[in-house]
């Protein structure tokens, strides 16, 4: 399955929070920590994610942790704007332990540890995510998922994205570029100058 999705800054959460509650139905709040795990090889390198994810809803509490590999592509709009199109594989383990000690052995270290937030909603057949993500503040992902990549399917999935994005009160020159897992880091290089 492709994720076709995009992310963009929340200036005003209270005022998305209402356009949310009018438009889409509310579908719980879910915790998820993520440890990425990277592997530096030939001048590239190749990354993993293990989350662990805590979830409440109407139908009540749950925890589960998945392993998640992603091929990533990030695809421009007509005005500089970027979605995301990604191939995740991803599957539900019953503990990270093993993994982490094949991780490990393999050559793999951890690269970083993010922590989201994350207030769900539907939108026909978009997931709405307001996320904070710490230490970077509050986002909306919007994701549709589509069995096929072909460009048709992409560019009309992409029309859907922004006209939900502009329906939740936000402008394109708020879709965030880059992936978090980038803007960590920055952050974290900053800091330490």
């Amino acid at each position: 399955m492709y994720e076709i999705e995009l992310k963009a800054h929340v200036r005003d959460k209270e005022a998305l929070e209402e356009k949310l509650k009018k438009n889409a139905i509310y579908r719980g709040f879910r915790e998820k920590k993520d440890t990425y795990w990277k592997l530096t090889k030939n001048g590239g390198f190749i990354s993993c994610r293990i989350r662990e994810e805590n979830s409440e809803t109407k139908e009540g509490k749950d925890s589960e942790i998945f392993f998640t590999y992603k091929r990533k592509e990030i695809r421009a709009t007509e005005n500089g704007a970027t979605i995301e199109l990604n191939d995740e594989k991803e599957c539900s383990i019953s503990g990270k332990e093993a993994l982490e000690v094949f991780l490990q052995d393999t050559g793999f270290k951890i690269e970083l540890y993010k922590t989201k937030k994350v207030s769900q909603w539907e939108y026909g057949e978009a997931l709405l995510e307001l996320c904070l993500v710490e230490p970077l503040g509050y986002f909306l992902e919007i994701e549709i998922l589509s069995p096929v990549n072909d460009p048709e399917t992409v560019e009309n999935k992409k029309k859907q994205l922004l006209e939900i994005l502009k329906t939740c009160g936000i402008p394109e020159t708020e879709i965030e570029n880059k992936y978090y897992r980038e803007l960590i880091l920055e952050q974290n290089i900053s800091r330490e100058k």
